[in-house]
């Protein structure tokens, strides 16, 4: 049987390189327009079957 050893290090993240808000606008700009947002709205709606008063939470 092998032995598993546990590692007390934690693991280096750079979280404002790997999540730039100026990288993030670069690539996904044209899909975040104001006349987009009530095509999006309807198709959550639907494909979740939303009903009123339902909450969501927008992780993007």
């Amino acid at each position: 049987m092998t032995e598993v050893r546990s590692c007390d290090k934690t693991p280096e993240s750079d979280f404002d390189t790997v999540f730039s808000a100026d990288d993030y606008l670069y690539f996904y700009a044209d899909s975040i327009r104001d006349e987009f947002t009530d095509e999006q709205i309807a198709f959550l709606v639907q494909e979740l079957a939303l009903e009123k008063r339902m909450k969501t939470l927008d992780l993007a």
